[in-house]
């Protein structure tokens, strides 16, 4: 029996917890009138040592979740259910206690409970193995050269070679904290937004070829007054000069 794994909210800890205390009970009650039974004895070790276990997660948790402070790097369990990395931008405030975060990489904002909060997890890189780093506030692919290990995920720090046509070849040196395992999925409110603006683009894009079409077409009707014109005025002249130079 496990109290949770490393994603394990506090809420689903504390539900596990009543769930392994009401075992406990039911045990309790079933060894009150069967003492010998070998196999009650065994899940009663069970289940006490589960209880041990969750306790000692949740009082870690409750411990990692009351030490943020505004500008702390963390992870944050998003709408989508899965861990990306954020920074703290605003301490709880009664009654709602709620912390704010921002996502890096993706520009997102909210608020969100403190179980839903854990300390930063190091991605699995190492060197030569392809990941995400930050770019100008944005996830770019590239390839890890080197990782120089510090005493503490502060202080460690890769070198990186990006792979992206826009700054193919360069190479930083960049936080542990502005990577991500390669392959790591965008947010759903992120995805939306590129499809929002990739459409909003197509359309502008639409928009101002059709400008386009209507002055160049305009040009041409505008050209083709003007050659009609010049060609009635040379009518008129021609006309005009039969008229003044008729042989008597």
């Amino acid at each position: 029996m496990s109290g949770g794994g490393l994603d394990t909210t506090l809420k689903e800890l504390n539900d596990a917890l009543a769930m392994y205390l009401d075992n406990q009970r039911s045990l309790n009650e079933m060894l009150a009138t069967n003492a010998s039974s070998e196999e009650l004895r065994n899940l009663k070790i069970e289940v006490d040592i589960a209880i041990e276990q969750t306790r000692v997660q949740i009082q870690s948790k409750l411990q990692a979740c009351t030490s943020w402070v505004v500008g702390d790097v963390c992870q944050v369990k998003w709408e989508d259910g899965h861990w990306y990395t954020c920074t703290i931008t605003l301490s709880p405030v009664p009654p709602a206690h709620l912390w704010g975060i921002r996502l890096l990489g993706y520009d997102l904002y909210g608020e969100v409970p403190a179980d839903r909060l854990r300390i930063f997890e190091k991605p699995k890189i190492a060197k030569g193995v392809m990941c995400m780093a930050l770019h100008t506030g944005c996830y770019l692919t590239a390839r890890v050269d080197s990782v120089v290990e510090g005493d503490r995920v502060a202080t460690t720090f890769a070198w990186v070679t990006f792979m992206d046509k826009a700054i193919h070849g360069q190479c930083v040196k960049v936080p542990l904290y502005h990577l991500a395992e390669s392959g790591q999925a965008a947010p759903e409110a992120q995805r939306k937004r590129y499809e929002n603006t990739a459409e909003d683009q197509k359309k502008r894009d639409e928009i101002e070829h059709k400008k386009k079409m209507a002055k160049r077409d305009n040009f041409r009707k505008k050209k083709e007054a003007e050659a009609a014109e010049e060609e009635a005025r040379r009518a008129a002249w021609k006309e005009h000069q039969k008229k003044a130079f008729k042989p008597l």
